[in-house]
């Protein structure tokens, strides 16, 4: 059994199998918008978000779906900064104990379109506010109080370290919002979903400092934003709440999806490394070196430098074993990347280009899960 197939030990010390909370899968396409129209089966649990990719055109966004807005019956594009669409009717999209089923959009394209479909698990229950498969009638309840914004919704994995909260941003000023993992965050992707749409906020704790964000939807470095502007208001992140300023960030009274992914020894990672113009492993181990404990083979890894402008890179196990790209920032096909690849406690750059993740002295960040 492969170290991805291994039980690991969560920040709570419970044993989890990372199949059962993540698992990318491709599919292909066959332009069926009836009732069930592309039933997608193998993912082994009923997804709480996905994001999903068409491989083979140009054109095509990706789209990032989860089970607080609309039941994945909403469309928020990571390369875009629009406001969420609904998916079509029936629904469009509904979740099944194994997968998913497509029944209308541009997500099952017929012909030789394939497809690549990230799924997570997270608080997996039907009710507004889930934790750890517990359903519960509202956000004191479930114990999602801290901070000084109300939730309208959240679906949580303590075990797994992700969670997905809904909220609305409110009156100007300084906001706290929790997100549920009891641990502080590494990785947090922030979206305002109505109105005249909105940057996909993003921060990594690999930054260089706290207080920095990119956007999804960019290829831009640090310098090409206000960074100075305090994007994440006046308090740090900490395991309770998630920070912004309303009127910066994002407008007084929007409403707002928050995805939130914790570190989890053997299982999920996110941090920083530094490019060497050569083949190296960039270690998933608790510490980052070669010999760190609970080191894992990643399934999925998303890849962004910070000090020069340079597109989300995306790999993972099925296409390739993480030798094919595609990027997040941008509406393209994939393409054969540059010999990236996986090993059994991190993953390897390779040599920079264009759209490079190995420059010699460039800084990335990253978010692997196993």
């Amino acid at each position: 059994m492969g170290l991805n197939e291994k039980f690991f030990k969560s920040a709570a010390g419970s044993s989890i199998d990372p199949r059962d909370y993540f698992q990318p899968l491709v599919y292909s396409g066959n332009g069926n918008s009836s009732s069930g129209g592309k039933q997608v089966t193998g993912v082994g649990f009923e997804p709480d978000m996905f994001w999903i990719k068409n491989r083979t055109i140009n054109g095509e966004h990706s789209a990032i779906l989860d089970v607080l807005r609309n039941n994945r019956g909403n469309i928020l594009y990571p390369d875009l900064s629009n406001t969420e669409a609904d998916f079509g009717s029936s629904p469009g999209f509904t979740g099944t104990s194994d997968g998913f089923n497509i029944n209308s959009g541009n997500l099952n394209v017929s012909g030789t379109n394939n497809y690549i479909s990230w799924n997570w698990k997270a608080g997996g229950n039907s009710n507004t506010f889930n934790v750890d498969g517990t359903g519960y009638s509202s956000a004191s309840a479930a114990g999602l109080s801290d901070g000084n914004t109300s939730l309208t919704g959240a679906s949580v994995s303590t075990v797994s370290g992700f969670s997905v909260v809904t909220f609305n941003s409110g009156s100007t000023g300084n906001k706290t919002v929790p997100h549920g993992l009891g641990v502080k965050p590494s990785f947090v992707l922030f979206k305002k979903r109505n109105s005249e749409g909105g940057a996909w906020f993003t921060w990594s704790k690999g930054f260089s400092q706290e207080n920095y964000y990119l956007y999804l939807q960019q290829n831009f470095d640090f310098g090409d934003l206000t960074q100075s502007a305090n994007a994440w208001g006046n308090r740090s992140f900490d395991s309770d709440v998630v920070s912004f300023r309303a009127g910066f960030t994002v407008e007084p009274n929007r409403n707002i999806v928050l995805y939130s992914f914790a570190d989890i020894p053997g299982y999920q990672k996110s941090s920083s490394y530094q490019g060497t113009g050569n083949a190296f492993t960039v270690f998933t181990t608790d510490d980052g070196s070669s010999g760190g404990a609970n080191g894992f083979r990643p399934s999925f890894v998303l890849i962004k430098r910070t000090d020069s402008v340079g597109d989300w890179v995306i790999i993972d196990e099925p296409r390739g074993q993480g030798s094919i790209r595609l990027y997040a920032n941008t509406a393209g096909k994939e393409d054969a990347g540059q010999g990236e690849s996986f090993a059994s406690n991190g993953f390897n750059p390779r040599t920079s280009t264009t759209r490079d993740t190995n420059t010699n002295g460039g800084t990335y960040i990253y978010l692997a899960i196993a």
